[in-house]
């Protein structure tokens, strides 16, 4: 199911961020709902309902499956109260690239005139990242825009619509994802173009993305694609017959309306990397990566196509270990009891990725700030304070916004407020 967050109902042309809402999706036992919820006043607006009954059921209220997709040293927080006779699961999750990393396998990129290239071993920052080689560029021929490198990569998109399904659903074939990091002097404006070129090697788009250096790493990620989206629209007057929407045109941001019904033809994507503002001996390091993915949570993994691999997870001391899992394949173990808001941390190789599913009883959920559960006794809870989450409010000066936990008791329906403060 497809629908856009803003419906039939365009609340001023308002984005969520600018209009101060955000989505809330109600699964019940016979409808799927989605609202619009205003932070201001908590008011729920109705902005799509389809009838179709699901497998809700009131009588086992207190079972959940709790899935969450993590990346390899990543950590999440149990947000059940109580969680009994828990059990842990852990699926594989593929992920494809589709350029080199910094090796031996780089000559695949072509220095630009007057810039010469090279790879280097990453320091700190990159590391952190999880790379240990990046590609270099010094500036031999001060310009105000210099092309560093580009590379040309194959890419294919699917023009059948019964093979991709509405809004890319289905398979492979609808967007390709460039993401580019780079890491150039303060001031410094880093440019991505992505140009899509047919088999004759015309130009069927053109696109960019740009930053300006702040002297970190800067990371610019662009979208090239198109998506099925038949004859359904969230905008009006609805569109005369099938359609497809385009993204990555004419420079413009991420989105263009095709209504002619033709997909994209591109079997190549070039990239191009530009540095404007740079002088003489000035160098960018850079690594770039493609994912043939809708969206997704991209890894810095190696060219080629890689499931999760040597999977281990970490709570409450105890580590348990669920080796390599082809995609959509999963393992598990009994854990027991978590007392509520326990720290779990995953590693793996591979793709770097796994998503790791909490199975159990329980009688209530955290929402927005966890708190730690000290003891659970009866209906007698001691609470401890906020997890780190808080933390990362408080950073980007949310807390006047989020300062409470919402505890939802599954059981009966309600919820209760516990202010942080």
């Amino acid at each position: 199911m497809q629908v856009g967050a803003e419906g039939d109902s365009r609340d001023n042309g308002k984005l969520t961020y600018e209009g101060d809402w955000y989505v809330v999706v109600e699964l019940a036992k016979d409808a799927l709902r989605v609202f619009r919820r205003r932070m201001a006043t908590n008011e729920l607006i109705l902005l799509h309902e389809r009838k179709i009954p699901t497998t809700l059921s009131e009588a086992e209220t207190g079972k959940v499956h709790l899935a969450f997709l993590m990346s390899d040293k990543s950590v999440r927080f149990n947000p059940a109260l109580w969680l009994r006779q828990a059990k842990l699961r852990v699926w594989g999750v593929a992920q494809e690239q589709l350029v080199p990393l910094p090796d031996s396998k780089s000559a695949q990129w072509q220095k630009g005139e007057g810039v010469s290239l090279e790879t280097i071993a990453s320091d700190g920052e990159w590391q952190r990242l999880g790379i240990d080689k990046v590609f270099q560029a010094t500036v031999k021929a001060a310009d105000k825009e210099v092309s560093l490198a580009e590379i040309a990569v194959p890419v294919r998109f699917e023009p059948d619509p019964d093979e991709v399904g509405i809004a890319g659903t289905l398979s492979h074939g609808t967007q390709v994802i460039p993401l580019v990091l780079a890491k150039a002097p303060k001031g410094v404006r880093v440019r991505l173009e992505v140009e899509a070129l047919k088999s004759d090697g015309t130009v069927e788009s053109r696109h960019w993305v740009e930053g300006q250096s702040d002297g970190s790493v800067l990371a610019l990620q662009a979208a090239t694609g198109h998506i099925y989206l038949g004859s359904q629209s969230v905008f009006q007057p609805m569109p005369p017959s099938a359609w497809w929407r385009w993204e990555g045109v004419d420079g413009k941001a991420e989105v263009e309306f095709k209504t002619d019904g033709k997909p994209r033809q591109a079997t190549q994507l070039r990239l191009r990397l530009k540095a404007i503002g740079v002088t003489h001996g000035m160098t960018v390091q850079f690594v770039a990566f493609v994912f043939p993915e809708m969206g997704g949570f991209f890894t810095p993994v190696p060219q080629g196509r890689f499931t999760t691999q040597r999977a281990v997870v970490e709570v409450n001391g105890k580590r348990f270990e669920f080796g390599d899992l082809d995609a959509s394949t999963f393992k598990e173990t009994t854990v027991g009891e978590l007392a509520g808001s326990e720290p779990f941390t995953l590693f793996c190789d591979g793709s770097k990725l796994a998503l790791v599913e909490w199975v159990g009883e329980t009688d209530g959920m955290m929402c927005h700030l966890l708190r730690r559960v000290r003891k659970v006794q009866g209906k007698d809870i001691l609470w401890g304070d906020e997890t780190e989450l808080a933390k990362s409010f408080a950073f980007y000066g949310w807390t006047a916004d989020v300062g409470e936990t919402c505890l939802w008791w599954l059981s009966k329906g309600v919820w209760q407020s516990l202010l942080s403060r």
